[in-house]
């Protein structure tokens, strides 16, 4: 006679096994398409300011999760921002040069907005909206490596 806990276990390890492989199999060639993520180059921000650090190693970080040893793309950025007593809006412009062609491949501006409250103490409102400033790069870091994505993902390479 068959307990429930002997016949579960070859249930759910097969269960697992279907889906991890399953994953396995999508992660082999549709990678290859983004592997040209890992070629790009970036160019330090304009302007060169500690919220423009913060961008930049988020964005770092996603590129080099595919290495690639020569560089065929520069990727060229500039952030501005706009405050009040409550928010600030974040515009990042970038431009992917191919360095292989020798002309722009991609470019565009990605805005995006954060509030912050209002606060009763001077240092209170500066310290959020420091914090507001730091949550919006890091946001448009990840916004601009999901249009990377999207650009690699489509173009023939």
């Amino acid at each position: 006679m068959l307990s429930s806990k002997s016949f579960s276990r070859p249930v759910i390890a097969t269960a697992l096994a279907f889906m991890l492989g399953g994953c396995f199999a999508l992660g082999g060639e549709e990678d290859t398409r983004f592997q040209a993520i890992g070629s790009i180059a970036m160019a330090d921000p304009s302007p060169n300011t500690r919220i423009a650090q913060i961008f930049k190693t988020r964005l770092d970080r996603y590129i080099r999760l595919y290495p690639n040893a020569e560089k065929h793309y520069r990727l060229t950025t500039d952030l501005s921002s706009k405050s009040d007593e409550t928010s600030t809006t974040m515009t990042l412009s970038y431009a992917l040069y191919d360095m292989r062609v020798g002309e722009n491949v991609a470019q565009g501006d990605i805005s995006a907005m954060a509030s912050f409250g209002g606060v009763s103490s001077l240092y209170s409102l500066e310290a959020a909206k420091q914090f507001a400033d730091q949550r919006l790069a890091r946001q448009l870091a990840e916004r601009l490596y999901h249009r990377l994505l999207a650009f690699f993902g489509r173009s023939p390479l």
